[in-house]
């Protein structure tokens, strides 16, 4: 019983509260007033403005009228009347006014009667009207016909044979925005009619603006296969093509920063059975003095061959002379010197040895256990683990390898001095650190 009591309290609660709703929601609905638009303009002549502001279909207010209510004609009639005159007056002054005549002036009042207006009452300031003019139609001119035979066909129309519009006809060139602005390449050493089998050459890569292009902005292609660069010392690139008998093609391009591209090729033909060239001569020695053995070779005057490197010259002398050049995974760099019983008799001068004491460098063949050095050729870390061959050309020693010297007429070989020298302490012992070199400064 508790429960449906419960049931039925509730079920009433919910009611009272939807009448509730529903009264409020009439009782509002009912207080809304329809919305009056204001008048913009105040009296005098404040009832014709309403007129004009509000249109047909809306009230207007008269509150401030102060004749008899039966007497006021209703807003629906005044509006008819008002506007019936107003399109009569402007009717009369376009018929009286047919040639032309000019109408009321910018400034000049057309007075306005008003129908309600009594005698004695002010109604405010006549109404300004302005009449907008009617254009004149101006005709057209019919367009005037051009007979076939005086009409000139399109540009692009077939006009005959194809072949003979297409003999003679001048294409004008696509306008090319890079035009100026492409790279280019100055080479060293490719000749045509060569006889040696390996060819060294130079290429020095510039952008439009004459910035020098390193290894990277070049591709080099002999016969079809790629060239990789030996050296660049900033100035120029140098490659090594490994000719063929007869016609070798060798083709760069050099691409800039901005990704433009110029190519060049180049025909170099090998002479099998004609002899090599002499270009000049030099002043070699191969010196080992670091181990007490002496020279391997000269100093001796020694001819090199139009287009031949440092390295191929090194390389023919000394085969000549019994020993062999070692190159390891670096053509042109020199790890050793072969040669049977090359170290035999070694010692290393007394001076040499406390020096490289004195400064920190160890002397491996002190160590009964190390494999210091082969009998039958000097190479790099032998008996030191600093020791190696280094090379000079009239006193200077060079940083680049020894492929990368062209020996060419007027390249500046011709007649200098080239030692090649063995060193126990990264060059200290023999004079290539400058100033600090501990002998041969």
């Amino acid at each position: 019983m508790k429960a449906k009591r419960r049931k039925y309290i509730l079920a009433a609660i919910i009611g009272l509260c939807l009448v509730f709703i529903a009264g409020t929601f009439v009782w509002g609905m009912g207080r809304q007033k329809e919305a009056v638009p204001e008048n913009p303009l105040e009296k005098p002549c404040g009832t014709f403005s309403q007129v004009l502001y509000t249109g047909k279909g809306y009230s207007a207010d008269i509150s401030g009228d102060t004749r008899d209510k039966d007497s006021r004609p209703s807003i629906e009639e005044q509006i008819p009347e008002e506007e019936t005159e107003r399109e009569e007056t402007e009717e009369e002054q376009i018929t009286e006014n047919p040639g032309g005549d000019p109408s009321p002036g910018e400034g000049e009042s057309v007075p306005h009667e008003n129908p309600d207006k009594e005698e004695g009452e002010d109604v405010g300031s006549p109404l300004k009207l302005t009449p907008t003019p009617v254009p004149t139609p101006v005709p057209t001119p019919a367009p005037t016909a051009i007979p076939p035979e005086e009409q000139n066909p399109p540009e692009h129309a077939d006009q005959g044979n194809d072949e003979e519009n297409q003999e003679g006809a001048i294409t004008p060139p696509a306008d090319d925005p890079n035009e100026g602005k492409y790279p280019y390449i100055e080479v060293t050493g490719l000749e045509d009619n060569v006889q040696t089998s390996v060819l060294p050459f130079y290429v020095s890569g510039y952008d439009w603006q004459g910035r020098y292009l390193d290894s990277r902005h070049l591709n080099v292609f002999c016969n079809g296969e790629v060239l990789h660069s030996l050296d660049d010392d900033g100035s120029r690139v140098s490659y090594r093509a490994e000719l063929q008998d007869g016609y070798n093609e060798i083709k760069i391009t050099v691409t800039d920063d901005e990704n433009r591209s110029s190519e060049y090729t180049y025909g170099v033909t090998k002479d099998g059975d004609g002899e090599p060239e002499i270009a000049g001569s030099l002043l070699l020695s191969v010196e080992a003095n670091t181990i007490g053995i002496g020279n391997l070779f000269g100093p001796q005057e020694v001819e090199f061959y139009q287009n031949e490197t440092l390295f191929t010259l090194l390389s023919r002398v000394m085969e000549e002379n019994g020993y062999r050049i070692l190159t390891g995974d670096s053509p042109g760099y020199v790890t050793g010197i072969a040669g049977v019983g090359i170290t035999d008799g070694y010692q290393i001068p007394q001076d040499l040895r406390d020096k490289l004491v004195e400064e920190g460098f160890s002397i491996i063949t002190d160590d009964p256990y190390e494999d210091s050095y082969q009998p039958d050729s000097l190479s790099e870390f032998d008996f030191t683990g600093s020791s190696g061959w280094l090379y000079q050309v009239n006193g200077v020693y060079m940083n680049t390898g020894m492929d990368t010297q062209l020996l060419m007429k007027g390249s500046g070989y011709d007649g200098s001095e080239v030692r090649v020298r063995y060193t126990l302490a990264e060059g200290y012992d023999v004079g290539a650190k400058g100033e600090n070199s501990w002998f041969d400064k």
